[in-house]
Formats: structure tokens, sequence, C-alpha cells
């Protein structure tokens, strides 16, 4: 199949060995930087929530108890009171209103996000329709879940880069090369070329593995032969837990096709880990972690697919706890321009539940209004950013009703776990779309602190190059047998 013309630039490969340039995270006012990691101050965060197909004609209060468990009843009750719910744009007065497909609301959240990495970013390419750069574990590619100010793409942003449009992905706890087209144009040329070529793509990623990899060994550790070493996996996926996004490998129960291809590199026999390079021919969530843990090798850290690690975990995790949390209830803003002395939300909140139906509110004569017992943060905007802008920020360090700051308003239906680490020695080294357009990165440092052979640059591209010629063969015997 002929590749698809592209209006973007290429590069040789050699110039993409070199970090162009790096950016710094911003620190001040806005972020706190604790034990390594960089932490977002709470603010105010307006989630706005259509109404889906199973939703209609349920009551608002009933479908935030089912689609919601991590809101307590209690916090409910209190953010109604306060006048945290809009339905379209105006007070929701009644938790007993039934939704429709006409009614957006918009949920005032005291929002905490979870941490990541205080590390820099390195920018592998940077020209006018494409970045390339070298991800660090821990940072979500763009806002999503618990993640927004602390996701690469709103980074990015922030020091200039305008709006990012993600073609390809990488778990949050994945570090490596990542592209992103800077227009829509080019991002669509990329993504139908990724569609059109997946089984051509050079995706090469490095793993630390459990246990000695199929093969031979020197005494050195470096693997004697390639032929001996290399495992192909073709087990198919299916995703086993919605809740948590788990996948698995299974020939019986899989729906999606996917393969790997992978080849030892060196064995540390005194930790008895290995390293291995990976070749996804295919693009499942997780399909290396998950086909790594059917063959019997997972990632010596991987959270979510390694048996042992994981029961490690719950003896690291108080640890872990402590080590993570911040207290921001004695956190004080940088300068008072941070916060506005008028309309605090209970100031502004001229309605109470009625003591005939708490789920309805009644209106209120200014003199009857609540009076405001402390300053309402006030407004943090910036341009260029993934976040709508009806989803305004308000800077607060502490706030009472919160399920995060106070443990009153947690819920006890749900144990959302802030301890799962934030990255696993899997990363993305080298990245190829075409023969002139190749971006590679620097080895992370896990895998220099556990193998410290002076070989070890020319045996991983050694290896590249043999899952290469791996790839083309199997693709050639499928030619033949189609013809």
């Amino acid at each position: 199949m002929s590749e698809m013309p592209l209006t973007i630039p290429t590069v040789s490969s050699s110039s993409n060995l070199l970090v162009k340039k790096t950016i710094e995270l911003a620190r001040g006012k806005q972020y706190l930087v604790r034990n390594g990691l960089r932490h977002a101050i709470p603010y105010f965060l307006d989630f706005q929530t259509g109404c889906r197909d199973r939703w209609v004609d349920k009551k608002v209060l009933d479908v935030y108890r089912a689609e919601f468990p991590y809101f307590s009843e209690q916090y409910l009750m209190k953010a109604f009171e306060l006048g945290r719910f809009k339905i379209n744009n105006e007070n929701l007065n009644n938790l007993e209103e039934k939704w429709d497909k006409s009614k957006t609301i918009a949920h005032r959240v005291h929002f905490h996000e979870k941490p990541i990495f205080d590390r820099n970013i390195p920018i592998l390419y940077d020209e006018s329709d494409l970045l390339v750069v070298d991800k660090p574990a821990s940072f979500p590619i763009h806002p999503c879940g618990r993640y927004r100010k602390n996701s690469l793409t709103y980074i990015l942003e922030e020091n200039g880069y305008g709006t990012l449009h993600v073609v390809h992905r990488l778990d949050h706890s994945t570090s490596g090369v990542l592209v992103l087209a800077k227009n829509k144009k080019v991002s669509g040329e990329i993504v139908e070329m990724i569609k059109t070529r997946e089984k051509a793509i050079g995706k090469y990623y490095l793993a630390v593995v459990k246990g000695k990899w199929k093969g031979e060994y020197e005494v050195s550790g470096l693997v004697k032969d390639l032929n001996n070493s290399f495992v192909k996996c073709e087990k198919k996926v299916y995703c086993k837990n919605h809740k948590n996004g788990t996948w698995s490998a299974d020939d019986e129960l899989g729906t999606f096709e996917a393969i790997t291809l992978f080849s030892g590199i060196v064995y540390n026999k005194e930790k008895d880990i290995s390293l291995i390079m990976c070749k996804p021919i295919t693009g499942r969530t997780h399909q290396i972690r998950i086909h790594l843990e059917s063959i019997g090798n997972p990632i010596i850290n991987d959270f979510f697919y390694n048996e042992q690690f994981i029961k490690e975990l719950e003896v690291q995790k108080k640890t872990l706890e402590e080590s993570w949390r911040v207290d921001f209830s004695n956190h004080q803003l940088e300068s008072t321009s941070d916060i506005s002395l008028e309309n605090s939300e209970s100031s502004t909140d001229t309605s109470i539940p009625t003591e005939e139906n708490p789920h309805k509110r009644k209106e209120t004569s200014e003199k009857n209004a609540p009076k405001s017992k402390k300053p309402k943060p006030g407004p943090f905007k910036r341009s260029h950013t993934n976040i709508r802008p009806e989803e305004e920020t308000f800077l607060q360090p502490f706030e009472t009703v919160c399920i995060s700051c106070n443990a009153e308003y947690t819920s006890k239906n749900i144990e959302e776990d802030d301890t799962v680490p934030l990255s696993i020695h899997l990363h993305s080294w080298r990245y190829e779309l075409s023969d002139k357009w190749t971006f590679e990165t620097a080895i992370p440092e896990w895998i220099s602190e556990e193998f410290t052979h002076t070989s070890l640059f020319d045996h991983l591209h050694s290896t590249r190059v043999y899952l290469s010629q791996q790839n083309a063969q199997e693709s050639n015997n499928i030619s033949d047998t189609n013809n």
C-alpha cells in the first residue's frame, strides 16, 4: 500500500535524537510541589452534563445517586442547598425534577486533581504543523477524569502551543515518544495514515519485566541469539472490567485482534528481571501489558497486571498515602488578587430548601438571605484550553463542602484508590511513520540504573532491526498466502 501524501515536513532520524528544547512546568500560586510531585491548588470547576438516553424521565437526584456514587447523599443535599447545581443556566430548584434531552445540568465542584511528577517536558521536534515530545510518566495526554491543569496538552498550551490534536495514545503511566498535530488537517492525515498502515508503522517500546525472558544469555547478561529470544503473541483481547478500565488476553473470550512482537535484550540475574523490546503491530488498550501478563513475564511494577506487585502495593499503601497527601487547609495563596471579596456562593444564593420538602427550594428576600462567611475565590482564566469556556476555574485551597477536603462529605459507596503508582517500566522509545519521519528518545534512567552495559545502545538498535525484519517477513507470508 502506498503512503498517503502528508503536508507535514519530514526529518532525518539522526536529528531527532537531540532534544530541541525543554518545557518547564509552571509553578507559583496555582501549584504546589511536594515530595517530587506537582499538585494543582484545588479550585472550583463547573462540570456540564447532558441527559443520556438511560436518564430520560429519571429524577436528577436519582441519577446522581446511581451514576456518581463518589458524591455522598449528605454532600449532594448540601451542594444543592448552596446552589451549586444549575439546569440550563438557571438554579436547579427541585432535585426531584425529571431530566430530559432538552436539559443540561452544571455542577460546581471543588476540584482536586491527582498529582504528577515534577518533571520538565523534552521537545523532540517542533515545526509549524507538528510537535513531538518525550512524554514523562504520570502525565495524562489531555484533560480527563481527575486531571485538568496536570495534563500534557494543558501544560503545553499554557506555554503558547495553542490547541493540540492527539493522533495516537500513551497511557498516563507510560513515558516516551508522543506525536501531536497543531491543526485538524494534519491530525486527520496522520490518523488516517496510522489506520490504513497500522501493521507497517514502527512502534518500539522498552519494558522491564519479571523473570528471565526466553532465550540464552551471555555471562554479561546480554542475549546470545535474537532468534531464540523472539516471541510473537497473537492472543485476542477484551475489556474485563469497564469500571477500572482493565483488559485481558484470551483467545476464547477475546473480541479484538491483537499482535505484539517481543525480543529479549539483557537479563539481570541478581534481580531476576529482563529488559525486552516490544513491537505492537495492532494498537489495543493495554495491549503490551496484558500480552506480557499472559506470557508470564509481567512488567515488574504494573499495578494492574502483575499480581505479585499488586500484593506488595497493599503493604506500601499507607506509606504512599502519607507521601502523596497534601493538606491544603492552611495553604495561603500568594496574592489577594487570587480571591474576590464579593459574591460568595452563599451570599448570592437567595433560595434554600423548604422544610416541607428538602428537595425543593423557595425564594427568599435579600433581607433573609444567608450572609457570606468567607470570600468567594476570584476567577482564574486562560485561553487555548481543552476545557470548555463555561468551565471557569476559581482557586480555593480549602472548602468545607467538598468530598476531598472534608471527610464528613466523603462517600462510603466508593473508595477511590489514590495510591496507584504514577508510572510503570514501559517506555515508547521509537516511533516510525515512514523511513524519513522517525523519532527516538534517550534511554530512561530506570533502564540505565538496572542494566549498565556499555554496548546497550547498539543492542537496542540491532534488536529493533531484527523485530522490523520479523514483522516484514510475517507480512510477506500473509501476502503470499492471500495470493
